[in-house]
């Protein structure tokens, strides 16, 4: 009886791994997309209950600030979500009396864009509800996605709800935009 594989044997095994990675990359990038869009959406809404929180809790006006955002989605690492009691915040690094900040670094590949209306929302002390300009009652405060044929959209409501949806189709699980 012989110990150990001959080397025919290991050329054939070593031939079917490639090929069965080769059909399982493709889903496992879908995979890894898939979990970076629901982390970045549970963080934003983490940092929204909060600031609403903060804001009741304080009994004042507590501002969600988008550093580095435009209104044209970018791909960029460069940007930043702060909630902080300032009007206003414009620097990641340099901002003072943070109370959440969710640093653009740790949601790589992403591309992202907000409202071009509302590079900051305001949450009021009594209620939490959003602050907006006059006659609006939803915004689409956040716009991102990593295939750019899936975008999410993150809308405010004028009574403080967040809702979230895709663009286009139902994508990662959340229902289409209407």
């Amino acid at each position: 009886m012989k110990n150990g594989f001959t080397l025919l044997e290991l050329i054939i095994t070593l031939s079917i791994l490639a090929i069965l990675m080769t059909v399982a990359a493709p889903s496992f990038s879908g995979l890894l997309e898939r979990a970076l869009i629901e982390r970045t959406t549970t963080e934003f809404r983490g940092l929204f209950v909060q600031a609403k929180s903060e804001a009741v809790m304080r009994n004042s006006t507590v501002y969600i600030h988008t550093v580095g955002l435009s209104g044209t989605p970018t791909k960029t690492d460069n940007w930043c979500i702060i909630v902080s009691k300032n009007l206003t915040e414009t620097s990641c690094t340099a901002a003072t009396n943070i109370i959440s900040i969710i640093q653009g670094e740790n949601l790589n590949g992403l591309t992202i864009s907000r409202d071009p209306n509302y590079p900051k929302i305001g949450l009021d002390g009594i209620r939490s509800w959003p602050i907006f300009n006059s006659g609006d009652l939803e915004v689409d405060f956040l716009m991102f996605y990593k295939d750019e044929n899936k975008p999410i959209t993150m809308y405010i409501t004028m009574l403080g709800r967040l809702r979230t949806c895709s663009v286009g189709g139902e994508w990662y699980g959340f229902n289409q935009c209407v």
